[in-house]
């Protein structure tokens, strides 16, 4: 069995890979050839590299295993680089697979710039933002590299990997006996009996404790579980950027969303809490603001996969380093021998709930037709159970994070770490061919919809029934506040040279249904006709640009002040319910 066959065929039949994305090229032809003609899986082809690599990422986080990205070398294998980086930063499983020029053509250590064709040396190029990258250019470690890669891919903190292999090296035989032997796992951790009680000891002297939820809970698959959690112990709740959907946003639990953009009575419950019980984040300065302020008068419990973040950013009092499935079950298994008779005091709780009462609608003030806020948490309203949600970057990210109301089943993909314009469309396709039968819609600034324009076709040629949804304020918004606020006023490449196309009509030259919304009183109407269709469709939102991502958080401030102020009056109350 050739090495170009091998390979798709264990990753198919071994790893479970379904589907891989892809822009061809002459050094992956075979591979394409191979997958094709053995009917391995399903072949998505992208417009373009980088958008492959967004698709696998957004691919595998709904299935919570490996996602594929395929692409040729030189220019398709350097495309492949900002989606890399943003798995990365993520912690998303996803394999990059490039062919590279032949080895009698690659100049290896040679002092020349290049040597064949589209050569370029990928692996140093991309070590920094993969977990492991691999130049394969031996038959015999073929095997063995492959299963390296996905092992690596998927086990500890998850993350992507390259395998690079020459065009030659495709060609040559590998033993079938490979196939069937298995990538392997390391050895799971378990929660010590000294954390356990230290966990258990901490939580019962607690009167203000808060429950923190990160990214790592749906990269672990543990949103059930901490969902649970939560509700017997009786905790509050917040979460992060990317755990906005590790919690149920409509249960009495949920606080709402902290850090930089966060909701401002999340941020003071976070800030005032005496005890954080950290699950699956960083902790990193968007989310903790000042970390002086933010460290102070708490102890903070931290539970992570990763023990380089443990204590990285913020001082703990109890780390543990633990995957968030093994912690959760543990847990559980030592509470039923030594129980802990724990639930938050009510008085805690009722601070909690008439600071969100009082702070209803901050941010939302009026700003002119058309309001972006509501919109958003009227589609989440409307949106079914088990509805999946892509956003890009910029202001209606941070929109989304505040107002969205997420429910249980339901998933919302970000690019956090790296903040990757362009992430959403690309990434619903990956999130569709996931899971098709589930609902699917892309929330995308008029920023990002042009970095993913080309995409519309992939979606247009497919049918894949994915929902756009563009907020088009006719600017780089988020960066034109940052702008007003450091820079005079001044507008360049954000306002001033900046464009946008007319949505609707780019559509529908890629043969897509389309409309735009431009009043608040249409909005019913919008929302209707956008669910009402059947196939894909684009939502264009006008909002107008007075709407900014408020409240933020000072510069250099704690999680507690943030822009723009409140009034003398009800600043003066939140004080009284929450000192």
């Amino acid at each position: 069995m050739k090495a170009c066959e091998f390979i798709p065929r264990y990753l198919s039949k071994v790893a479970g890979v379904g589907h891989v994305f892809t822009y061809a090229g002459g050094t992956n032809a075979m591979l394409l050839d191979a997958i094709r003609r053995n009917d391995l899986m399903t072949i998505v082809p992208m417009r373009h590299e980088e958008n492959a690599a967004l698709a696998a990422d957004g691919y595998a986080r709904l299935r919570h295993g490996l996602g594929l990205a395929l692409a040729m070398s030189g220019p398709g294998a350097t495309n492949l680089i900002t989606g890399m980086a943003q798995s990365y930063f993520d912690s998303v499983p996803v394999l990059h697979l490039t062919g590279n020029v032949t080895t009698g053509t690659f100049k290896y250590g040679r002092p020349l710039r290049q040597l064949g064709y589209q050569e370029t040396d990928i692996v140093p190029i991309a070590t920094p933002v993969t977990k492991a990258a691999y130049f394969v250019d031996r038959a015999e470690m073929v095997p063995y590299l492959l299963r390296d890669a996905i092992r690596q891919a998927l086990e500890g903190r998850p993350g992507p990997t390259l395998y690079d292999i020459p065009f030659d090296v495709q060609k040559q035989e590998i033993d079938p006996g490979e196939l069937t032997v298995a990538y392997g796992h390391e050895e799971r951790r378990t929660l010590s009996e000294a954390d356990y009680d230290r966990f258990r000891t901490m939580l019962a002297a607690s009167r203000r404790p808060v429950l923190l939820l990160g990214g790592g809970i749906q990269t672990a698959d543990a949103a059930a579980a901490a969902t649970a959690f939560a509700r017997r112990l009786r905790l509050p709740v917040v979460v992060s950027l990317l755990g906005k959907d590790a919690f149920p946003n409509d249960d009495p639990l949920y606080v709402g969303f902290i850090g930089a953009y966060g909701n401002r009575h999340a941020n003071r419950t976070l800030a005032k809490a005496d005890l954080v019980i950290a699950l699956g984040t960083r902790l990193d300065s968007r989310q903790t603001a000042k970390i002086s302020a933010f460290a102070a008068n708490k102890q903070i419990i931290h539970v992570e996969v990763d023990p380089c973040v443990i204590g990285s950013t913020v001082p703990t009092a109890l780390g543990i380093h633990l995957d968030l499935r093994s912690f959760f079950r543990d847990f559980a298994e030592w509470e039923a021998r030594k129980p802990l008779e724990f639930s938050t005091p009510q008085a805690w709780l009722d601070q909690i709930g008439e600071a969100r009462t009082l702070l209803r609608g901050d941010g939302e003030e009026d700003q002119g037709d058309l309001n972006p806020k509501a919109l958003l948490r009227r589609l989440s309203r409307a949106q079914p159970s088990g509805s999946i949600y892509t956003v890009d970057v910029g202001g209606h990210q941070m929109w989304t994070a505040q107002v969205m109301e997420i429910k249980a089943g339901d998933r919302i993909l970000y690019s956090g770490g790296l903040g990757t314009m362009g992430y959403a469309i690309p990434a619903a396709i990956g999130a569709h061919f996931a899971a098709p039968d589930r609902p699917v819609l892309a929330i995308t600034g008029d920023g990002g919809f042009q970095m993913a324009v080309s995409e519309l076709s992939t979606i247009a040629t497919l049918r894949a029934p994915v929902k756009l949804v563009v907020i088009n304020n006719g600017m780089l918004g988020l960066m034109r506040y940052f702008q007003d606020e450091n820079f005079a006023g001044l507008h360049p490449a954000t306002v001033e040279g900046y464009s946008v196309p007319d949505v609707v009509r780019v559509a529908d030259a890629f043969g897509l249904p389309a409309r735009a919304l431009t009043h608040d009183r249409d909005v019913s109407a919008a929302l209707d006709w956008l669910q009402a269709e059947t196939g894909p469709a684009v939502l264009e939102v006008k909002t107008p640009v007075e709407w900014a991502p408020y409240p933020k958080v000072v510069v250099g401030g704690d999680l507690t002040q943030q822009r723009p102020e409140l009034p003398p009056e009800m600043a003066a109350r939140l004080a009284e319910i929450m000192p």
